[in-house]
């Protein structure tokens, strides 16, 4: 059985992260299933899991409120099997309040069903984004 074309699940993971950086989250949750589970592994801030739109507001806005100009830049992209994307990203913020500078790589975890994102785990790098998206294949393949 030939791979499906992930182009469109890629081109919403970008767009998604997009509308992040412009701070509309409404186009985010668009994107996402109203039942997402978002996962921040631990030892990054706001760690923990969060379930729904309601849960993602939450664990994103408490990471998010602590810094000004947060942004995400996407480095490598990578469809892993037909339902997961694993991101390579670096994140660059300024602390509020305290105008410090901080950057981070981390690893974005996507799982698509029917266009929407139903999983979005935050982790420490883009290899435990990739393991995270190579083991959730083997769990639905």
């Amino acid at each position: 059985m030939p791979e499906r074309d992930r182009t469109a699940d890629v081109a919403a993971v970008r767009g998604g992260i997009e509308a992040s950086n412009r701070g509309d989250l409404d186009a985010v949750l668009e994107l996402f299933d109203p039942e997402i589970e978002f996962h921040i592994a631990p030892g990054l801030g706001n760690a923990g899991t969060y379930r729904g739109h309601a849960g993602y507001r939450e664990g994103f806005e408490g990471w998010a409120d602590a810094w000004d100009d947060f942004t995400i830049e996407i480095l490598d992209v990578q469809a892993v099997g037909d339902r997961h994307i694993a991101v390579d990203a670096r994140q660059s913020a300024r602390g509020h309040g305290s105008g410090v500078e901080v950057e981070m790589r981390l690893g974005y975890m996507f799982e698509l069903r029917d266009s929407k994102v139903v999983r979005l785990h935050i982790l420490h790098d883009r290899d435990s984004a990739l393991a995270a998206a190579e083991a959730g294949e083997r769990a639905t393949g």
